[in-house]
């Protein structure tokens, strides 16, 4: 029991420095004059409201001087709100604006009612107003359009995968034609290195005549053995007669014989 709980205090402990290190670290905002508040304020708005009014047009040279005078922060956050201005719709009023002041920048949060929906601007510039060192135009999405979207993501990462795996699904299905053409390579290429067959083996794969050997038996004369080789003989000769092929030819009264000849190419 004692260790189990030893086991547990460590456990917590473990995790209890996990979290301090996970852990931000808070940022106090500076002391700030109300006056100076109040003129960021109208000037931050005045800025934004100058961007969102713009037309296409406008907009398009906008983000071309930026990218001119290598704005880089300029550049993407105008190049994002041209992107998400489909969405947005037309501009309507400003909700609210804060400015505070941390770490030796101003930070900017902004809020806007759009015709379609309301956006988030957020922006940082340094105390000197020099130059902004981040902005960002984040379009609110409801959670009914956040679901959709999700949905349409897995949709699509499914479709590409299923469609992948059936890619290669079909490359394998053809590694079976690869082995059969191999085959029949290998087997042309023995046929072209096999020796040309010579007389001797001709003569060995034609088939002998074979005559068949009477022998003598008891009891059989000898003249009555040759009658019968003599009659096997005459019929065998019978069969290999080769028929005239003049005999149909007409003969003349002077003992003529007329035969078509012809020359055989």
């Amino acid at each position: 029991m004692k260790k189990i709980n030893k086991i547990f205090l460590l456990c917590t402990l473990l995790l209890s420095f996990f979290l301090l290190s996970c852990a931000k670290e808070e940022v106090h905002a500076e002391f700030m004059d109300p006056m100076e508040i109040e003129s960021l304020e109208g000037s931050i708005e005045q800025f934004f409201t100058g961007i969102v009014s713009q037309d296409e047009e406008s907009l398009e040279n906008s983000i071309e001087e930026a990218y001119a005078f290598k704005e880089e922060v300029l550049y993407n956050a105008l190049t994002n709100f041209k992107n998400n201005r489909k969405e947005l719709g037309e501009f309507q009023e400003v909700k609210n604006s804060i400015v505070t002041k941390e770490e030796g920048e101003y930070k900017f949060h902004l809020v806007a009612q759009f015709e379609k929906r309301a956006l988030d601007f957020d922006a940082s510039l340094k105390a000197d107003s020099s130059e902004f060192t981040s902005m960002s135009f984040v379009p609110e999405y409801s959670m009914e359009e956040k679901m959709a979207s999700a949905g349409q993501n897995l949709l699509v990462g499914m479709g590409m995968v299923f469609a992948v795996l059936i890619f290669i699904a079909w490359i394998i299905s053809l590694f079976k034609y690869i082995h059969i053409w191999e085959e029949k390579h290998k087997e042309k290429k023995a046929k072209r290195k096999m020796p040309a067959p010579t007389a001797k083996a001709v003569e060995k794969q034609v088939p002998k005549r074979v005559v068949p050997l009477i022998e003598k038996e008891e009891g059989i004369s000898e003249d009555v053995l040759s009658i019968v080789m003599m009659a096997a003989i005459e019929a065998y000769e019978a069969e290999q007669v080769v028929e005239n092929p003049f005999k149909d030819a007409k003969e003349l009264n002077n003992g003529l014989v007329v035969r078509s000849i012809r020359r055989r190419r």
